[in-house]
């Protein structure tokens, strides 16, 4: 009988132990499923981080090229805008008053030849004096231009 006991005995604490083991199994397998699911769960925010970053880089390429572009883009409104001579030559080639009063007074000298009109004190031929003074107003003008304010705010005026 007290080997009956004994053996009863051993047996409950086989049985205890199994249930402890067997427990401790059931917590450890718990344990892994949840740190599956934070396995996964963190593989799917690198993924979205990466292809976040990648979106990231692709904009900053972007970024640096129009940045590249601006200062190319400055860099050459500075050029245009330095102390050239560019306005003043386009002014002069537009308003060539030798190219464009000679033949009017030629025709009017004809006219006036040719009695086509009368000799009126308002009907005169443009001097050399008058064509100074227009070319010294331009030449005014000419220095003046770069510093006035074309079209500011939506304006039409300057």
């Amino acid at each position: 009988m007290k080997r009956q006991l004994d053996a009863d005995k051993q047996l409950e604490s086989a049985k205890n132990q199994l249930d402890t083991y067997e427990n401790t199994l059931h917590d450890l397998r718990a344990q892994q499923e949840e740190l599956k699911s934070q396995v996964t769960d963190g593989t799917a925010e690198l993924t979205t981080l990466n292809s976040t970053l990648s979106e990231f880089k692709t904009q900053q390429k972007t970024i640096v090229h129009i940045s590249e572009q601006l200062k190319k883009v400055t860099f050459h409104i500075a050029t245009i805008f330095s102390t050239s001579t560019i306005l003043n030559d386009v002014i002069e080639r537009l308003l060539d008053f030798e190219l464009l009063i000679t033949p009017l007074n030629a025709i009017h000298k004809n006219m006036l030849d040719n009695e086509i009109v009368s000799n009126v004190a308002t009907t005169t031929t443009i001097s050399a004096a008058v064509i100074t003074q227009i070319r010294i107003n331009i030449d005014k003008l000419v220095i003046k231009l770069p510093n006035m304010p074309f079209n500011e705010n939506g304006t039409k005026s300057c």
